[in-house]
């Protein structure tokens, strides 16, 4: 008796492992992007010209320092700086390395953001599930189409986003649904974002994708998938 519920609780925990992996938005929490390098930290102290921060642990400006001191003039002038106070967490992108004193120092600030404050220009997981050139529009020119993590925790998300040749955003939306191990799958003749149920793993889906005056559509046998509201 005792061996059969010893093998019952292993597979229930393996079972429940293999949820999570399916589900988890798994973030990397820094990197690099078309503007620069990027990173989360939070705000430990905000100056006049500048705010004090604290890289997460994962992160590789961590291994710099545990306190950079980042300038708020923001080199992008299409980026406004948001309202910063103490202890929240922000994304800090920025160019020109990270000056060697303490607390260490960014002075070449490419934007701010408030962190998981959804903006598709800046958001860093734009592209983290997959990416493919295709003229999903059918307007004779190839856009780049991603597919990225969302901005929430918990519910799972995700980013389907639409760039011009010249890294312009075309079109976005933010979705969800019960499926996992997504990805892009072309057939010559349209675009889809093939899927696994998460009920049932031998079940795929094949949502298609389309752009028509300059939004996104998902569509599976059919059906429309509406977009999530983002505020």
């Amino acid at each position: 008796m005792k061996r059969i519920v010893g093998i019952f609780l292993v597979l229930l925990i393996f079972s429940v492992l293999l949820s999570c992996d399916n589900q988890e938005q798994t973030y990397q929490y820094s990197g690099e992007n078309v503007y620069g390098e990027w990173f989360f930290a939070t705000v430990i102290e905000v100056g006049e010209n500048s705010i004090i921060v604290e890289p997460y642990e994962d992160t590789v400006q961590r291994k710099t320092s545990d306190r950079i001191s980042v300038s708020t003039k923001i080199s992008e002038e299409s980026f406004e700086l948001p309202s910063l106070t103490e202890n929240i967490d922000v994304v800090v992108c920025y160019t020109g390395g990270i000056a060697e004193s303490y607390p260490a120092q960014i002075t070449q600030t490419k934007y701010i953001s408030r962190a998981f404050d959804f903006d598709v220009s800046t958001w860093p997981y734009t592209d983290s599930i997959d990416s493919i050139e295709y003229d999903v529009d059918k307007d004779g020119d190839i856009e780049t189409v991603k597919l990225g993590f969302g901005p929430t925790s918990g519910l799972f998300t995700f980013v389907v986003s639409v760039w011009s040749e010249n890294n312009e955003i075309e079109a976005s939306g933010v979705y969800s649904f019960d499926h996992s191990n997504l990805s892009f799958l072309d057939d010559e003749n349209d675009l889809y974002i093939k899927s696994v149920d998460q009920n049932d793993s031998t079940e795929l889906h094949c949502i298609k994708v389309s752009v028509e005056n300059g939004e996104i559509h998902l569509e599976e046998n059919g059906e429309s998938l509406d977009s999530i509201k983002w505020n």
